[in-house]
C-alpha cells in the first residue's frame, strides 16, 4: 500500500497526476446561501410525495437556532454517486436555500386508504450560511 502512495505522490509531482483540492472535487453551496435535501424511505406510500419549502420571514430572536450541517445515521449508497435518487428532492445536488432565513417544511403524501402521511408538518427551520442539510422521512 505504501508503495502505491508513493507512485501516486511521484506521479502527481512529475505533472501526470492533477493536483485536486478538495473544494474542486465536492460540490460546496455558495457562501451565501444553504443546501437542503429531503429524502423519503417509502414505507406506506401509496401516491407522490410533495415537498412544500415556504419563506417564513427574517430569523430573530425567537427563531431557531441555525441548522449548520447533519450527521447521518446511514452511509451514501455507491448508486447514489452514479444514479440520481428518485426518493429524494432534488433528485441530485441540493435545493438552494437563504441562511438566517426562518423556512416552513412539509413532506406529505397518501396512504393506501387515500388517508394524509406527514411528515416534518410545517415545521420551522433557520439554516447557517454554507450548511448543506438532509432531512431524512419515512412515509
Amino acid at each position: 500500500m505504501a508503495s502505491l502512495i508513493a507512485a501516486y505522490k511521484s506521479s502527481r509531482a512529475l505533472g501526470f497526476r492533477d493536483v485536486r483540492r478538495e473544494e474542486d472535487i465536492v460540490p460546496r453551496p455558495p457562501t451565501n446561501k444553504a443546501w437542503i435535501a429531503v429524502r423519503e424511505n417509502r414505507q406506506r406510500a401509496a401516491s407522490e410525495v410533495f415537498v412544500t419549502i415556504r419563506e417564513v420571514g427574517p430569523a430573530d430572536a425567537n427563531a431557531p437556532t441555525p441548522i449548520a450541517g447533519v450527521i447521518g445515521l446511514t452511509r451514501m449508497r455507491l448508486s447514489g454517486l452514479v444514479f440520481r435518487d428518485t426518493s429524494g428532492f432534488p433528485q441530485s445536488g441540493g435545493y438552494n436555500v437563504l441562511p438566517n432565513v426562518v423556512y416552513a417544511i412539509s413532506v406529505e403524501t397518501k396512504g393506501a386508504a387515500g388517508n394524509a402521511l406527514k411528515a416534518l408538518d410545517g415545521q420551522h427551520y433557520v439554516f447557517a450560511a454554507g450548511a448543506i442539510v438532509d432531512f431524512a422521512v419515512t412515509l
